[in-house]
């Protein structure tokens, strides 16, 4: 009886070991395949447009980094994008200089979009340092300024289409890096 008692013992001690290392083995690697998909859906579900922000995402999220990388990624590629768009607003102003409205118009863009790499800029020192809680703050007055420039487009001066488009891919780039900076300064790194 003892000697039963102890295969049984044994043979269900040998089927609990071996349940817990399916058990726990399995669903870790499921969560480390998941993790960034989840993570990418967690910051993209606190934007402006989640189509944009998965699509401006995927490519820069390299498996295993930080949230703080994938930050700093994100942060190099809309300070890219704004600089651009306030490069083109700045060829307009240029081009323009006949007509005063219009070239006042894209004068206050510029200013605008000028704001908007300063605080950029100031945000990424922040990244870089670690101090995270400044930059919800700088990141969102870069997210209005795109909008700023929409309003001097008052009629009788219709915004034009490639204009508007610049602007409202700056607001949607902008928006995604001020999910991720309201995810760092809450000190959220993983999805909720």
């Amino acid at each position: 009886m003892f000697r039963n008692y102890c295969l049984s013992s044994s043979l269900f001690v040998s089927t609990f070991v071996c349940s817990c290392s399916l058990i726990t083995s399995t669903p870790v690697r499921d969560h480390v395949k998941q993790s960034s998909s989840d993570l990418i859906q967690s910051i993209c579900s606190q934007t402006q447009n989640r189509t944009y922000c998965q699509q401006f995402l995927q490519p820069r999220y390299r498996p295993g980094e930080s949230l703080r990388d994938l930050g700093q990624s994100a942060f190099d590629a809309v300070s890219q994008l704004v600089f651009f768009t306030y490069d083109e607003i700045h060829v307009r102003e240029v081009g323009t200089v006949s007509d005063p409205v219009l070239n006042k118009i894209y004068h206050k863009c510029g200013a605008q979009y000028t704001a908007a790499i300063n605080a950029l800029d100031k945000s990424k020192g922040f990244l870089k340092s670690g101090d995270f809680q400044k930059l919800p703050n700088l990141v969102s007055l870069a997210l209005s300024q795109p909008a700023l420039c929409d309003s001097n487009f008052a009629p009788p001066t219709a915004e034009p289409a490639d204009v508007k488009r610049l602007n409202n891919e700056a607001r949607d780039a902008c928006s995604v890096i001020l999910a991720i900076s309201n995810r760092l300064a809450s000190g959220k790194k993983t999805f909720d």
